[in-house]
């Protein structure tokens, strides 16, 4: 019991310490952010915490998810991204219930002029 109280402060801890920046989006559309203190960088690879806010809900499996944190790996050099772990959430700013969501860590390229363009230009700077 004491573990499950102490793993629920830190998971509302560290959401409420992260210093997320507002990145893309609208409340009518999806809101992208980035965890700034989180960005790390090695020569051409970057790694970084993605908070994504749903404002309409997305459903993946049986369950409705109004937000979503991904941490990932750009190539600034190649333009590739890569996602190294994901976890929805029931509610908006990553709060209720986590909905676990695996991911294959698929390398994909970043079409210019999309949100993804915009992420990798902001953390690649």
């Amino acid at each position: 019991m004491k573990n499950i109280f102490v793993l629920v402060l830190f998971l509302i801890s560290s959401n409420v310490l992260a210093e997320w920046k507002y990145i893309f989006g609208s409340e009518n559309t999806d809101m992208f952010f980035i965890e700034t203190t989180s960005i790390k960088k090695n020569n051409k690879i970057v790694r970084f915490w993605e908070k994504v806010n749903n404002h309409k809900g997305d459903v993946y499996n049986s369950g409705t998810y109004y937000s979503y944190r991904s941490y990932s790996e750009i190539n600034c050099v190649e333009e590739t991204k890569k996602i190294l772990s994901i976890e929805a959430f029931k509610e908006l700013d990553l709060m209720g219930e986590i909905l676990s969501i695996k991911t294959d860590k698929e390398v994909t390229f970043i079409a210019p002029r999309t949100v993804g363009s915009i992420i990798m230009n902001y953390v690649c700077k």
